[in-house]
């Protein structure tokens, strides 16, 4: 099941937030579990942002969470996706799904934007294009 994240998760959203990140890491740098837990809770708290959950049999396996914050140069507003993982297969397209919904009531986003992870599937990037998100240049970064 999918549902809208709550304040009381944010202690098991951590380990699986970290869990996340180890999982297609970057191995120059480190994991600030402070940082984990701040983006995690700015997710989850305030309303203007989103956070969603998949639970099964009472456990917390997967999560989804995005921040609305104004564009840099542009009108408007951006949704950055921070985080997406999911172990429960077909819930974290539900929770995708969930997010677009959610912006619908948001006229002032008007970009979306996710990183895909190293290890994403084509079958991944095909279920993204389906829902309209679109390949552009690919990231270029520096790590020390």
């Amino acid at each position: 099941m999918i549902r809208e994240a709550k304040q009381t998760d944010i202690p098991d959203l951590i380990p699986l937030a970290i869990e996340a990140l180890k999982s297609d890491s970057y191995p120059e740098l480190k994991i600030d579990r402070n940082r984990v837990f701040t983006q995690v809770t700015n997710c989850v708290i305030p309303k203007a942002n989103f956070a969603y959950v998949s639970e099964h049999e009472g456990k917390i396996v997967g999560a989804m969470g995005a921040i609305i914050a104004p564009h840099a140069f542009y009108e408007g507003s951006q949704a950055i996706v921070v985080m997406w993982y999911c172990k429960k297969h077909g819930d974290g397209m539900k929770m995708m799904k969930a997010f677009l919904n959610w912006l619908k009531d948001k006229k002032s986003v008007n970009h979306i934007e996710y990183s895909l992870p190293q290890s994403a599937s084509r079958n991944m990037v095909r279920q993204l294009h389906k829902l309209g998100f679109k390949t552009f240049t690919p990231a270029m970064s520096i790590l020390r």
